[in-house]
């Protein structure tokens, strides 16, 4: 083994015993362990990584055979996957976003919302006129008591005081 390798090595069998290596680094080890192609004084890890299964995850038989192995082997258990689940809630929710959306945007609703739009703008219309027009008609009422005093305004134009 070269000096190199050598040093590669110690590198990986540290992080190795931290937790911190790769599946890809962790894979190398076992395959030089395997193959007896590490030094002497670590020839035992040759049996470590034999007696070592890598973890290839849980299938879909691991419940049964716990519960196997504990001796309830006459548990029901549901037909359903987790994916199956997914895949049904999503429909769900496709279905009922695609009713909402069509019961919004049928040509009836849109016509009765915008009827309610045009009754709505004409109130506000109609309160704007009103109130133009009773503050027009103030205007009228004190234009004609002003119009009272304009003799007397005249008359003081034509007379100043001294």
């Amino acid at each position: 083994m070269t000096p190199q390798e050598s040093e590669q090595l110690d590198d990986i069998l540290s992080r190795f015993w931290k937790g911190e290596s790769s599946l890809e680094e962790e894979a190398w080890l076992r395959l030089k362990s395997i193959n007896e192609e590490l030094p002497d004084h670590l020839a035992e890890l040759g049996a470590y990584f034999e007696a070592v299964v890598p973890d290839e995850g849980l299938d879909d038989c691991f419940d049964d055979e716990v519960l196997e192995a504990i001796g309830q082997r006459n548990v029901r258990r549901l037909g359903f996957s987790r994916k199956t689940i997914l895949y049904a809630a999503a429909i769900a929710l496709f279905a009922i976003g695609a009713w909402f959306f069509a019961r919004e945007s049928s040509p009836q609703n849109n016509q009765t919302a915008q009827q309610e739009e045009v009754m709505e703008a004409w109130e506000q219309t109609r309160a704007a006129l009103k109130q133009v027009g009773g503050k027009l008609h103030q205007a009228k009422g004190h234009a004609a008591f002003m119009n009272r005093f304009e003799p007397v305004g005249i008359t003081l134009q034509k007379n100043p005081t001294k």
